[in-house]
C-alpha cells in the first residue's frame, strides 16, 4: 500500500503539478499580453511555487517509498533503489534551487 501511494504521489509530483503550472502560466501570459504587459516574473514565481510543491510531494513519496523498501526481504532488488532515486528527484531539484537562492542571496 505504501509503495502504491508513493508511486501515485510521484506521478502527481512529476506530471500533474508541472502540467497545472504550465497551463496556469500560459493563461497568465495571455492575460498579461492582453494588457500590454510583458513581465514574466509572475510566471517565474508560479513555476518556482510548482517546483517547491513538487519537492514537498516528492519528500512524502520518498518517505513512503523508503518505508516500503525497508519491509522487503533481503536481498532487495536494485530496481527499487532506482525507483527511489526517481521518486526523490523533484525534492533534490527543489533543494538545489533553495540552496542556490540562499547562496546567491536572491
Amino acid at each position: 500500500m505504501k509503495r502504491k501511494l508513493s508511486l501515485l504521489l510521484t506521478i502527481i509530483a512529476w506530471i500533474v503539478v508541472p502540467l497545472l503550472a504550465y497551463l496556469r502560466g500560459e493563461a497568465e501570459a495571455r492575460e498579461l499580453l492582453a494588457h500590454g504587459n510583458a513581465c514574466g516574473m509572475p510566471i517565474l514565481g508560479l513555476y518556482m511555487a510548482a517546483l517547491f510543491l513538487s519537492g514537498l510531494i516528492s519528500a512524502v513519496a520518498l518517505v513512503l517509498g523508503v518505508l516500503a523498501y525497508r519491509k522487503l526481504a533481503r536481498p532487495r532488488p536494485m530496481v527499487r533503489v532506482l525507483e527511489l532515486a526517481v521518486v526523490g528527484l523533484p525534492l533534490l531539484l527543489a533543494l538545489v534551487v533553495v540552496v542556490g537562492l540562499v547562496v546567491t542571496g536572491g
